[in-house]
């Protein structure tokens, strides 16, 4: 893919898509739309820190697809997905913001939250990057205040904790959204209805695929939501398992090996 005209790229995990991440895109789409140019969203895959030797593995609150599938909803124009490799790691950011400049050589704009960090063993924050962009004498670095709320800064740390502990309308409301996963439903034997996550990303090879990616970050309980398929809604109840599987109960057939989004309304 080829950009030749001016670009505005904003730069991030975004695990969640959450309110601070919302208010990060939105500000640089009203602000590049508004010229008449373009917004593009440069995210990565794998997430840094299931490749990052000392870091903790977490588990990821979306898939990169669903990701994608959120991003999009806010406006952006194009999602760029960077692999992040080992080579991306050892970066300096020098290197990364280089490297950045030649993918995108009609780079007008960077957008990033005021947390944001890069480069080997996260050199890099806003202020390298505004030190960097400067130097260019034809980027302009925009730098998005975190969010807050009464608990502190909204993050997906908190929301992860948040789904862990089963506090998902705590876990919703930090999201700006409910809690979801696309999927589809199917039938187990006698076990009954079952909810099976598409969360295996094509762009992942085999020695990189990580498996905590696939399950359910909630605390096992029921909980009360539905299924939205082929513009068809049909509540359901559902039973997450310790290991993480998802059961539904009170489950209309109609929608056997039908692909949709579960959605979490509320706990049980």
């Amino acid at each position: 893919m080829e950009f030749t005209s001016p670009i505005h790229l904003v730069i991030g995990n975004f695990d969640g898509v959450h309110v601070g991440h919302q208010t990060l895109i939105r500000m640089a789409c009203k602000q590049a739309h508004a010229l008449g140019q373009s917004v593009v969203v440069y995210t990565f895959n794998p997430h840094p820190r299931q490749i990052i030797p000392e870091a903790h593995r977490l588990q990821l609150i979306y898939s990169v697809q669903e990701r994608c599938t959120l991003l999009r909803q806010l406006g952006c124009d194009f999602i760029w997905v960077q692999t992040f490799t080992n080579q991306l790691r050892l970066q300096t950011p020098e290197q990364f913001f280089q490297a950045i400049q030649q993918v995108f050589p009609t780079l007008a704009a960077v957008y990033v939250g005021d947390q944001y960090r890069f480069g080997y063993r996260q050199q890099g924050d806003a202020n390298t990057l505004r030190a960097l962009c400067e130097r260019t004498k034809s980027v302009c670095l925009c730098v998005c205040p975190s969010v807050f709320d009464a608990a502190g800064r909204i993050c997906s740390t908190r929301i992860r904790a948040a789904l862990q502990q089963g506090q998902l309308s705590e876990a919703n409301r930090l999201l700006g959204q409910p809690y979801h996963r696309y999927g589809k439903v199917v039938l187990k034997g006698t076990a009954g209805y079952a909810f099976e996550l598409k969360d295996q990303d094509a762009s992942v090879d085999e020695t990189t695929a990580i498996s905590s990616l696939v399950g359910c970050l909630l605390k096992p309980g029921t909980y009360v939501g539905h299924f939205d398929c082929q513009q068809q809604q049909m509540r359901v109840r559902i039973q997450v398992h310790s290991d993480q599987r998802i059961g539904l109960l009170d489950c209309n057939p109609v929608s056997l090996n039908q692909l949709g989004v579960l959605v979490f309304d509320d706990s049980q």
